[in-house]
């Protein structure tokens, strides 16, 4: 759906949208990609590592520059109805609508806390070359936590070799967390994250939304106030 046929009013929400995609490897390359093509109002990358020969996606000349500037350079060249820019390095991050942490192999909890402390809505985004798993959608107001995600293993994929060419395990992350992130922008239906994890197996090619419960031990049982 173009911008013409987009409703009045879908169109105006996804134009004062605002999106941070923390971390940019090879998938949070593309998950950026795909969300420009949503035509939101803003996505801001964020990511104070350098880019080096590990990761594709940006151009030679680009290697020592950081991946925050120099990936805001090539995806806002392509961006034709959405700002693009960079966090600045130790910068922080406000009034972003939703803030999406990518990682390959690990999602340090430190940053989804970091993340969770300046945005709203966090959603977790993890793949590796045994698979994927998009979600939870971490809310103010939610009984999951990102504690609850350090105790489960959610935030771990199994051992894999480290992939660093396009693959499609991250091709297809990058699209289930783009689709979320408009269902979530849209408002229209619900979005699935919300308390549970779309997992997807690399050897079975499988994809399972998985329930994600509290931790039994954890404080946010506590903390969260009745409806």
């Amino acid at each position: 759906m173009n911008s013409e046929e987009m409703p009045a009013a879908l169109l105006a929400r996804r134009r004062l949208c605002t999106v941070v995609v923390d971390g940019l490897d090879i998938l949070g390359l593309h998950l950026a990609d795909q969300l420009v093509h949503l035509r939101l109002g803003t996505v801001i990358l964020r990511d104070d590592s350098l880019v080096d020969e590990q990761v594709s996606g940006f151009r030679a000349i680009d290697r020592g520059r950081p991946r925050a500037e120099a990936a805001a350079e090539l995806i806002g060249a392509r961006a034709q109805q959405t700002a693009v820019v960079e966090a600045p390095e130790g910068a922080t991050v406000s009034g972003a609508d939703l803030h999406i942490v990518t990682g390959h192999g690990s999602l340090p909890a430190q940053v989804l806390r970091r993340a969770a402390k300046e945005s709203p809505a966090v959603l977790p985004v993890l793949a590796s070359s045994s698979g994927w798993c998009v979600g939870p959608l971490l809310l103010h107001n939610s009984p999951v936590c990102v504690e609850c995600l350090d105790g489960s293993g959610l935030l771990t994929a199994a051992p894999g070799p480290i992939v660093v060419v396009p693959h499609p395990l991250m091709l297809a992350a990058a699209a289930v967390a783009a689709q979320q992130a408009q269902v979530l922008v849209d408002g229209v239906h619900r979005c699935l994250m919300e308390q549970a994890a779309l997992i997807g197996e690399a050897d079975t090619g499988m994809i399972m939304p998985t329930a994600v419960r509290p931790g039994l031990d954890c404080a946010c049982l506590t903390r969260v106030e009745p409806r």
